[in-house]
Order: structure tokens, then C-alpha cells, then sequence
């Protein structure tokens, strides 16, 4: 049997009958691929969890009250292990080794001098507490599960909050690592968005960056495949809760799919899809709420349908940058703002040039934005922000689908070709 990868998410772990049903899910997929299907789990940080492990950092870091942060977090945690084991289940002794880990380091976060690898190593705990409750469940249910820590499998820079994968290490790690459990008949689990660097730290892989963690184990087991298990029925043309009639795909060429993840579109992180095509590996869009369903195949092959992909990008910061000396933008002055962008770390999700200033719109990072302010002050250019926009991507659109998105909204920035038009509003 080939191996496959099945990645789940915070909303499919977010409660006790949504982990029983992961359970039953991959119960079934045992049942069905026996004598011995091969499988690796990678599994995010439970719910909400990892928004309330930053709400968490801030407090610490600006030294201010944690009490209210911690206890939402602990009881969420805690009412999950409730619902899920008996008081006398060794899980609540693991999950109060964790809590004691998290409170000694929130308490003496500014042994960290750097803001975002503080954020690393704090944030991490919303996967190893999800993960480790999972682990449970399946042994629980009977199922020969593996816990492995992800942070001794993928191997990465020291890049805090975006960590650049250090691939012949990582592959070794992984191979060495997985492949004797997975051959003995064990499924492996782990912990998506973590990796962790030559020297023991860890690190993350990017917001919502698990299913770039499952891209990378296909690639370096050579899996049959990677599941993204969602509650959507599959990679749409639009979010539902903005757009009131959407389209699922149940084709979507490699391409395709980037260049939607990249715009925005968060069903799939933008990152997922290279180690993927390099291994000619299809991915799979399903929902766990009805496993059954086919759901959307990633692959080489073209999109099974053309229809308008609409995408929302929120809380945009527009940086607005111009020369000290007013020269034009010309394509010196560009390299040298992009550079310092590079250097910083900072996306750049749309970015339109005038005759004398250039404007970017980027995530609202606090200390990248900083830094890339530092960087061209020095370089001699001005630079002022604008927050609070959203950015829309239209791709395969036309007249009546921008006249649909622009009703009731101003735009900030526009620009617009035959296939695709971005605007900030």
C-alpha cells in the first residue's frame, strides 16, 4: 500500500466530537486499506489556539496581565481532555507537563531578544498540545500510532516565524525517523506549521503553514498523495461567507492553485505547492464533515471549469514610498525598496508605481514593518502607512463580476489587465 499524507486543520480538532470524528476518519481508512496502509498525520494547533497563543505573546512581551490569556487557553485545553479521557488516562499528566513549560516561559519571555522568535517558541505549544491529545484518541481507539515531534524532523534556517526549509537534512530526518514505524504498520503523527534549527530552537513555517508541512513529508517520503482534510467541500472559486453562489472545483491544475493560494485564497497555503510538483504528487481538497465526498484534485492537469476566482485578502497595510530627492521611479530605486522588503522578511502582496512614489501592500508585521521603514529612511526615500484595507484579487473576471465587487465599496489602489484585476479598498 502507498503511503499517503492526511493533513487536518484547527477547525477539524476544534472540539471533542470533531476529534472523535478525525478518529473515526482515519479509523476507516485503516479498515478500508488493511493489511497495512501507510500513513502520516499532520495535525495544527486545536481551534482558535494559536490567535489566543499570540493574544498570550502580547501580554508577555509588553509586560502586561497574562492571567486572562493563559486561562483561555488552559481551559479550553482542559475541556477538551475532559470530554475526551477518563481522569485516570496518563494524557492529563502530558498536558500538565505542557502547561507547566508554557507559564515558565511566558513568565520569562525576554530571555528572547527578538520579538518574533519569541513568538516561535511560544506559539509552538497550540501544536504540540493539539497533537498530543490526538495521539490519545487513536491509541484510545485502538489505532498503533506514533507521536513524532516535528521539530527534530524538519530542519530550517533560523528565520523566526518563516523558516526556510534545510532540505537534504530534512529529508534524512524525515527517512531516518519515519520509515521504520510507517513499515512496521504504525501511523505517524505530527505536528504541522513547527520545524526547528541545526542548534535546537524552534522555529514556524509561515501562518497557517501545516499544509506546507504536509507537502514537505510527501516530497520526501515520495508519498501517493496529500489530503487537506477542510470544512469546505473542497477548493472553491470564492469564500462562501463572503459570496453568496460559489463554484467547487474538482480539477485545479498546480498553477492554478498557486497563484490563487498566493493571492490570498486560504484554503491552501502558498507554500504547499513546489515540493508537491517536483514529485509530480496530486493533492487532494476534502471535507471532514463529509469524508465521502470526492472533494478537489490538484494536479497537472487544467481546471475543470472557467469561472471567476474572487479573493479576499484582509488588513492590508500600504506602504507608501517616495525618494527625498523626488527623482522617478525608476528601476534603481525599485531594486533598492524591494531589497530592503527582501531583507526584512516582508511580503509583498501588490505593489503599483507612479511617476515619482511606488505603493506595496503588505501583512500587517509590526517589526518587519519597522525594519523596512528603518531601511529606506536610510536609503533616503520617505515612507508613510495606511492600514486597514482590504485587498481583492479578480482573476478570469469580467465587467459584471468588478461591477458586483466594487458596489457599496471605495477603492483605495486599483489596477486592472485582461486576466486579473487587484484592488484595495
Amino acid at each position: 500500500m502507498e503511503l499517503k499524507i492526511f493533513k487536518f486543520g484547527g477547525a477539524s480538532v476544534e472540539s471533542p466530537a470533531r476529534v472523535r470524528n478525525v478518529v473515526q476518519l482515519v479509523a476507516t481508512h485503516f479498515q478500508t486499506n488493511s493489511p497495512n496502509p501507510k500513513l502520516v498525520i499532520v495535525v495544527s494547533a486545536m481551534g482558535k489556539m494559536t490567535n489566543a497563543f499570540e493574544v498570550l505573546l502580547e501580554a508577555c512581551w509588553h509586560n502586561k496581565p497574562t492571567q486572562e490569556a493563559w486561562q483561555h487557553i488552559y481551559q479550553y485545553h482542559q475541556g477538551q481532555a475532559e470530554a475526551l479521557f477518563t481522569s485516570s488516562e496518563g494524557i492529563h499528566s502530558q498536558l500538565a507537563h505542557y502547561y507547566r513549560e508554557i507559564q515558565a516561559l511566558a513568565a520569562d519571555i525576554h530571555q528572547y531578544q527578538v520579538y518574533d522568535q519569541a513568538y516561535d517558541a511560544l506559539v509552538s505549544y497550540g501544536e504540540l498540545l493539539s497533537t498530543t491529545m490526538l495521539a490519545a484518541a487513536l491509541q484510545q481507539a485502538g489505532l498503533p500510532v506514533v507521536w513524532m515531534d516535528a521539530r527534530q524532523l524538519i530542519r530550517t534556517d533560523h528565520t523566526w516565524r518563516e523558516g526556510k526549509v534545510i532540505w537534504d537534512t530534512t529529508q534524512a530526518q524525515i527517512c531516518a525517523a519515519l520509515t521504520p514505524p510507517l513499515t512496521e504498520g504504525h501511523l505517524v503523527l505530527t505536528q504541522g506549521f513547527l520545524g526547528g534549527t541545526p542548534d535546537g530552537h524552534t522555529t514556524t513555517l509561515g501562518r497557517e503553514g501545516s499544509d506546507f508541512t504536509g507537502a514537505i513529508l510527501a516530497h520526501c517520503l515520495d508519498a501517493q498523495s496529500l489530503t487537506i482534510w477542510k470544512d469546505v467541500p473542497g477548493v472553491l472559486n470564492a469564500d462562501p461567507k463572503r459570496v453568496a453562489h460559489t463554484t467547487l472545483y474538482e480539477r485545479l491544475s498546480y498553477r492554478e492553485s498557486a497563484e490563487m493560494s498566493t493571492y490570498g485564497a486560504s484554503v491552501i497555503h502558498p507554500k504547499t505547492i513546489k515540493p508537491l510538483v517536483e514529485k509530480q504528487i496530486p493533492l487532494f481538497v476534502r471535507s471532514f464533515i463529509n469524508p465521502e465526498a470526492a472533494g478537489t484534485r490538484i494536479a497537472e492537469e487544467p481546471s475543470d471549469k472557467q469561472v471567476p476566482n474572487i479573493i479576499f485578502k484582509d488588513n492590508q497595510v500600504v506602504i507608501h514610498i517616495q525618494s527625498d530627492s523626488f527623482a522617478l521611479m525608476n528601476s534603481k530605486l525599485l531594486s533598492t525598496i524591494l531589497q530592503a522588503c527582501e531583507e526584512a522578511n516582508l511580503a509583498v502582496n501588490f505593489i503599483q508605481t507612479f511617476a515619482t512614489q511606488l505603493a506595496i501592500a503588505t501583512n500587517p508585521h509590526q517589526s518587519r514593518l519597522e525594519q523596512v521603514q528603518v531601511l529606506l529612511q536610510k536609503a533616503g526615500f520617505t515612507v508613510k502607512c495606511t492600514t486597514g484595507l482590504q485587498l481583492i484579487t479578480l482573476q478570469r473576471y469580467n465587467d459584471d463580476t468588478l461591477s458586483t465587487i466594487l458596489a457599496g465599496r471605495k477603492p483605495y489602489l486599483l489596477q486592472r489587465s485582461e486576466a486579473l484585476c487587484q484592488l484595495l479598498v
